[in-house]
């Protein structure tokens, strides 16, 4: 593992993409120390700090050459000749990143690893990717859950939506029955009331027509009295 973190470290400076917010989330990933490491590579002569200062003159004269210029002259002739005339951003293609380029040391060390560097971060690309993969399935199934769950849920208020329903049904079958009671005692009363009125209608009736009945045969009684007095 080690050889992996220095051989990816190594890497990057050679690919010229040291010290980008990328690399660095990507060596935050593999755990590795920046500082720490680079140390190592230092130490191992896997890197060098590198500006132009520091170039040979073969590198020197090769820039001059690239740009067109005048080749000849001491180390600091060249030197000045290329700060004069080649942009940072040129520069940076033959130094390689800001302050580190590959030692042949280094090289060989990249060359001899980069295919168990390769094959790791293809296999932790894979796993990343089938971790996402999961990740999808596994939000998937929640979310299926969740509509499950709803659905039992409306489900179930439907069920007790019909089940108050039904208990609302029979409290007003039960209502009326009792209006109908009440209704069908009330008419009974009304007919009970009326009965004994008749009844009572009917003894005074009675009493009225004993009544009379008296009085008719006490004047009977009295003029059949007076006709005998007078024979």
């Amino acid at each position: 593992m080690e050889n992996f973190k220095i051989g990816l470290l190594l890497k990057l400076v050679n690919d010229g993409d040291y010290d980008t917010e990328d690399s660095k989330s990507l060596l935050n990933k593999y755990e590795i120390n920046e500082k720490n490491y680079l140390k190592t590579a230092l130490k191992e002569d896997y890197i060098k700090i590198c500006d132009i200062h520091q170039g040979t003159v073969k590198e020197l004269k090769e820039i001059l050459k690239n740009a067109g210029l005048v080749q000849t002259g001491n180390k600091e002739t060249l030197i000045q000749r290329v700060s004069e005339n080649v942009n940072e951003t040129e520069l940076k293609k033959y130094f390689g990143n800001d302050k580190y380029k590959l030692t042949p040391l280094g090289r060989k060390f990249l060359k001899d690893n980069m295919e168990n560097i390769e094959k790791t971060l293809s296999e932790n690309e894979e796993k990343e990717k089938k971790k996402k993969e999961e990740a999808v399935v596994e939000e998937t199934r929640e979310e299926i859950i969740a509509e499950e769950e709803i659905q039992k849920k409306i489900e179930n208020t439907v069920k007790a939506e019909e089940k108050i329903e039904k208990i609302e049904d029979k409290l007003e079958e039960v209502i009326i029955k009792e209006e109908i009671k009440e209704e069908v005692k009330a008419e009974e009363i009304k007919k009970d009331t009326a009965r004994e009125k008749n009844e009572k209608e009917v003894l005074v009736h009675k009493d009225k027509f004993a009544k009379n009945y008296l009085i008719a045969g006490i004047i009977i009684i009295v003029v059949v009295v007076c006709i005998n007095m007078f024979l």
